[in-house]
């Protein structure tokens, strides 16, 4: 590898770029450079650091080990220059003309986004949200390379890699919900042993068990009956409605239905580990002040569901 002295410094916004974009054409777009010009300074990143950055896989192009842990190095830094040159920079909500791109679950967006929308609408008009749901990982490696400006959702410490982050809230994550007309609770309750017996609904993306309600239950020697596995927490109630299946999700969710009062939501007999709603971001010597604008507003729409939830269990 050169030495740093002898690096056209250039080629660095054109790596970041790259890395963001995962594609030449819209890495030169966005650097408002011609597809040949971007494709020359590919050439020469190569050259640089002995490695491909970018490998076609499939129909698309991925990035190598090596790129994403230059990248993890050098985002930051080009980050701190930008700083120093431009100097901070200044968010005004009510002018402001952009989109921020946020992962989050479609049950958190379900819960959270609604109260999301009528803030921008009111204080920030210009301000857009455009949400992708990806899997944990995916989502954090797309906030890590910069495709994505924010996550939320239930993130443990410690947070990933080269992120950042906020608790949003810190009541409990999950809670139980069933049908009312169940014929195993009495006077709203459950024994641990019908709660383990009857069938279960769990999440998963991928089709596959192992959430960490299930992790939880494995530490103390317990198996719940899995009977059913969904794509996502927001089905579950309707799932859960008119049998006698039992399913796990956010009370702010089941709060939000037409056919709330069929529904019992019930803490479980068993304790579960729980994480914290969170926001994260790439981590940076100058964050985006438009993403840690959106973060306050989500955090004070949050504390106030924390109350609400908070004064309904006293």
């Amino acid at each position: 590898m050169a030495k740093f002295e002898k690096i056209d410094l250039n080629l660095l916004v054109a790596f970041d770029a790259l890395v963001i974009e995962r594609h030449v054409s819209r890495a030169a777009t966005r650097l408002n450079v011609s597809q040949p010009a971007l494709s020359h300074s590919l050439k020469r990143l190569r050259e640089l650091f002995n490695d491909e950055i970018l490998v076609r896989c499939g129909g698309s192009m991925v990035l190598t080990p090596r790129a994403q842990a230059l990248h993890e190095e050098i985002a930051p830094a080009l980050a701190s220059l930008r700083v120093a040159l431009d100097g901070p920079a200044v968010f005004d909500p009510t002018t402001t003309q952009r989109v921020i791109s946020i992962g989050i679950q479609e049950s958190s967006a379900l819960q959270i986004l609604p109260a999301v929308l009528a803030t921008l609408e009111e204080e920030a008009p210009g301000l857009g949200i455009a949400c992708a749901q990806y899997s944990p990982e995916e989502s954090v490696r797309r906030a890590r390379d910069g495709e994505l400006d924010l996550l939320i959702g239930y993130y443990a410490t410690p947070l990933p890699k080269g992120l950042v982050g906020r608790t949003l809230s810190s009541l409990q994550s999950y809670f139980a919900v069933a049908d009312r007309g169940n014929r195993h609770f009495k006077r709203g309750r459950i024994s641990r042993k019908d709660y383990l017996a009857l069938p279960h609904i769990a999440v998963s993306m991928n089709g596959t068990v192992g959430s960490n309600i299930d992790t939880a239950l494995e530490d103390l020697g317990l198996k719940r009956n899995i009977r059913v596995i969904a794509p996502n927490f927001s089905v579950v109630p309707a799932l859960v409605r008119g049998t006698q299946m039992i399913g796990h999700c956010g009370r702010l969710l089941v709060d939000q239905l037409t056919y709330r009062d069929e529904l019992i939501l019930f803490e479980p007999p068993i304790p579960l580990a729980t994480s914290n709603l969170r926001a994260l971001w790439r981590r940076s010597a100058s964050p985006d002040p438009a993403v840690l604008w959106l973060v306050d507003q989500i955090r004070a729409i949050t504390a106030l569901s924390d109350v609400a939830e908070a004064a309904s269990q006293c």
